[in-house]
């Protein structure tokens, strides 16, 4: 709950693009616009992030290849004539 509450441990993408760490940055590049970073190879054990934050299907995340950062889909939001005429 802590992680939930207190921080979700995510990285805006833009944020992650502009970042000097190589492997970060090259991580982000790779990945569509609507995705957040998870970046857990500095962290503390114990450490997580909120992967239920943006819905309970993460069938579409993506971890690289070798370090603990993970690539989370945010959903596109909809609005209301979106979801009325299902576009």
């Amino acid at each position: 709950m802590d992680i939930w509450s207190k921080g979700d441990g995510f990285i805006e993408l833009e944020n992650a693009r502009q970042s000097k760490d190589t492997t970060l940055k090259n991580f982000a590049l790779s990945l569509p616009d609507n995705f957040v970073i998870a970046d857990l190879r500095n962290k503390q054990i114990q450490s997580g992030f909120a992967w239920g934050k943006f819905g309970p299907n993460i069938d579409k995340a993506k971890r690289h290849e070798t370090e603990l950062i993970w690539g989370i889909e945010k959903p596109i939001k909809k609005g209301f004539l979106s979801k009325l005429f299902g576009r």
